[in-house]
């Protein structure tokens, strides 16, 4: 490599890590994303949503960036390993600090609203509770909930990306519903905003997977 090419590699690779690419842990607000109202007047279908599970496996190193991983100085408790949705990487792919969601918000919380939104959406009314066992169960499984920073010569890029399965049961009828959804975009370096509208927008195309397939499921039929 020519000491051109060194000096401007060398100079991208600070502007990344001054920019917000440091092994302090950082904090995305998604509130703004969680709805309260998850009613719908479109037909008197309801569903109860159940069980949540989260099958993420995080280490402290990984071979690839896409599988969750964590800074072991900041370590992982149990409220952060609630929270935590991604991890930054310098422009070599070093791995630096963690992502979490801000304040009290859950990645729990997230997905079981996002999965709701999508239910109401499709026409359901969404119950927190059934006693009397007259809703359609959905049990959430999260395969994949993850957001890293894919480092390149000129830009630098977010990514994300979600999977979940919805179980769903209805007396003797069961139903599977899968969705996996990957968003990146790339800019010159990465800021905070960056992580924010990366996420939202791949939370919002799991949304309109999910309520798609939530219309043509067999249970809805």
């Amino acid at each position: 490599m020519s000491k051109l090419l060194k000096t401007v590699f060398l100079l991208i690779s600070a502007c990344f890590i001054l920019t917000g690419c440091a092994e302090s842990r950082g904090y995305i607000d998604l509130s703004d994303i969680v709805k309260n109202d998850l009613n719908s007047s479109k037909n008197n279908k309801t569903v109860f949503i159940d069980k949540y599970t989260d099958i993420r496996r995080f280490a402290t190193n990984a071979s690839t960036p896409d599988q969750p991983t964590y800074n072991p100085r900041a370590g992982l408790d149990d409220d952060a390993k609630s929270r935590i949705i991604a991890r930054k990487r310098d422009a070599f792919g070093k791995a630096l600090g963690d992502i979490l969601l801000k304040d009290n918000l859950t990645t729990e919380k997230l997905v079981r609203n996002i999965v709701a939104q999508s239910f109401v959406d499709a026409g359901y009314n969404v119950v927190t509770e059934d006693p009397e066992n007259k809703a359609i169960k959905c049990n959430i499984t999260v395969n994949k909930l993850w957001g890293w920073t894919s480092p390149g010569f000129w830009t630098i890029g977010v990514v994300t990306n979600t999977e979940i399965t919805l179980d769903l049961s209805y007396d003797n009828k069961t139903d599977s519903i899968h969705t996996y959804q990957k968003e990146e975009t790339r800019g010159g370096f990465v800021a905070s905003k960056d992580w924010k509208i990366t996420f939202k927008n791949n939370l919002f195309s799991v949304k309109q997977d999910l309520t798609d397939k939530i219309r043509n499921s067999s249970i809805s039929k």
